[in-house]
């Protein structure tokens, strides 16, 4: 459907009219979605060079589309080559929306993840610290955002071995998660698994493998309503706590 709508406007608006450009942003990011990923890279990268030549760097939709393409660059591996069009995006998102606007927030949530995924974890520690505390005093700490946040800093935590640190920003999420979005959802489980890892590094293996199966048991109930979201927690929840076993048998 979104490729036929391609090919027809821009046969008939042109290929660079902006209902074109849209449709063209809107496929790239299907293609992703649909794992296409050599597809989505080239058709935003042709998208992007077309919104920055005629609606300028700092258009609302040519920001959306860097985005698009730094999200799929991600998923490609490609962190490297990522980073520098989540830095545009962000600065451009800061410039013309505002730091505290929403969408910049959610560039430097990204960034944060991308330092991480190429093991630069004191550069990432550094931003998911700026990102937290902006997103506490900008959106209050029962937003979604802000408890992703929480999570990803303490991830970045625990890889660098500060465990206590982890430890005490998980519980404080894991807190707060129950109570705003619900035991079974995705981001309580991924808050009570990493818990439970945290726990386990620190030596504390029998109430790390506590953690582990209140999280097998959520997500496995989680499943009978998200069913493909629900295996692959159910899947991580089943590997983490084999570890545990595993260091427990030792």
């Amino acid at each position: 459907m979104l490729e036929r709508a391609v090919t027809i406007q821009s046969r008939v608006l042109g290929p660079e009219n902006l209902e074109t450009l849209q449709s063209m942003g809107l496929l790239g990011h299907a293609y992703e979605v649909l794992g296409r990923l050599p597809d989505a890279e080239k058709l935003l990268r042709q998208t992007l060079a077309a919104q920055q030549r005629v609606l300028g760097p700092e258009n609302e939709h040519t920001m959306f589309t860097m985005g698009l393409l730094s999200d799929t660059l991600n998923v490609e591996g490609n962190y490297a080559e990522a980073e520098g069009p989540i830095r545009q995006t962000l600065a451009n998102q800061q410039r013309v929306l505002g730091p505290e606007s929403r969408a910049a927030i959610r560039s430097m949530r990204t960034l944060t993840g991308n330092l991480a995924n190429q093991g630069r974890y004191a550069d990432a520690e550094k931003v998911g610290r700026e990102t937290l505390a902006l997103e506490q005093r900008v959106f209050g700490p029962n937003d979604p955002g802000t408890i992703w946040s929480m999570n990803m800093l303490g991830y970045i935590l625990g890889v660098e071995h500060n465990y206590t640190e982890a430890e005490k920003l998980f519980r404080e999420t894991l807190e707060i998660s129950n109570r705003v979005l619900g035991p079974e959802h995705s981001s309580t489980l991924v808050t009570l698994s990493y818990l439970g890892n945290v726990v386990r590094d620190q030596g504390r293996l029998e109430e790390a493998e506590t953690l582990q199966r209140a999280a097998l048991e959520r997500a496995s109930k989680a499943s009978g309503q998200l069913a493909l979201a629900g295996q692959s927690a159910t899947t991580v929840q089943m590997d983490n706590l084999a570890i545990t076993l595993r260091m427990e048998k030792k």
